[in-house]
């Protein structure tokens, strides 16, 4: 405390000039900031404090007053009472006030430990689409302010997926219900056998005129259709039964359907040529007739195949309306 005898001795030379002084005051002065460095205990009342010049730490006052940080980098420790509180300018930590006061952060680019904010707390429900099964409710964490949630923050059941395409739920009322889904088993239908069938179509000329390839399990029955254009010779051949005999070929006879003609009568004339081509209505090609170019045929009829117009001259004998003009 040698300062503060030189305050004194001070105080004394110059009580003979000015007066009478009170030399309580002048050891009071002398107290609040010591040469050495030495700690201050705050007055009572809440007075501020100016911390010493050694860098000392400074115990704050129990009122509540601001305390300016030492010189010398120490750390502070903040006021009951939620006043705020200037960092260090050496860069020392500073612990925020209790009561959620701001805190202005070290010029020397130390670390502030930040308020904390709550995140709210969402209950997810799990749904099935036949509503029988019952599943245990989850709850999961989301920001504050936050009115989604999306199904990476949840887990789902145990052989459970999402049934609907969406990755969003909103938040109502803090909870969210989720439809979900049982996982259909690759050994399904109490682990029956796997059986693939090849369904071949066949017209009447014996053409392969499509095929279809159909995958089951024993003793399951599926229903198949003819290709397009074509209709099944025997209707119970639509139905396919699935058994234990392993993969197989299944051959099915089809027609082609018949066109719908339309009764047009009047006279064609060929094209000039030597000659033109004749098709039944079945649309396939007759090899052994046709017309001469430049001749002129009675048609009563006109129908659309293999996806062509064309004009009835004969019993089931057709020329393509773009060989004849009208």
């Amino acid at each position: 405390m040698k300062l503060g005898k030189t305050l004194i001795v001070t105080g004394l030379l110059f009580s003979s000039v000015l007066g009478s002084v009170n030399v309580n005051n002048i050891t009071a002065m002398a107290a609040e900031v010591p040469a050495g460095g030495a700690s201050v205990t705050p007055p009572a009342g809440g007075a501020s404090v100016t911390p010493p010049a050694g860098g000392a730490s400074v115990t704050p006052p129990a009122g509540g007053a601001s305390v300016t940080p030492p010189a010398g980098g120490a750390s502070v420790t903040p006021p009951a009472g939620g006043a705020s509180v200037t960092p260090p300018a050496g860069g020392a930590s500073v612990t925020p006030p209790a009561g959620g006061a701001s805190v202005t952060p070290p010029t020397g680019g130390a670390s502030v430990t930040p308020s904390v904010n709550e995140d709210q707390k969402v209950t997810v429900k799990f749904k099935s689409k036949n509503n029988k099964e019952k599943f245990e409710t989850v709850v999961v964490h989301a920001p504050k302010d936050s009115h989604i949630i999306t199904s990476s923050g949840f887990k789902l059941p145990k052989g459970y997926r999402l049934a609907q395409k969406k990755n969003q739920f909103d938040i109502q009322n803090g909870s969210v219900e989720v439809l979900i889904e049982k996982i259909p088993s690759r050994g399904g239908h109490g682990g029956r056998a796997s059986q693939r069938i090849r369904v071949s179509f066949f017209d009447q000329n014996g053409d392969e005129v499509g095929f279809k390839q159909l995958n089951g399990k024993d003793g399951i029955s599926t229903t198949i259709e003819a290709p397009a254009g074509y209709s099944l010779v025997n209707s119970s051949d639509a139905t396919i039964k699935f058994d234990k005999k392993g993969n197989k070929d299944i051959k099915i006879n089809v027609t082609k359907n018949k066109p719908t003609p339309v009764m047009s009568e009047g006279i064609v004339t060929t094209n000039s040529g030597e000659y033109f081509h004749l098709y039944t209505i079945e649309g396939k090609d007759i090899t052994n007739r046709g017309l001469s170019g430049d001749s002129k045929w009675y048609t009563d009829q006109y129908a659309t195949i293999n996806g062509e117009k064309m004009y009835r001259v004969a019993t089931n004998e057709w020329v393509k309306a773009t060989d004849v003009y009208k």
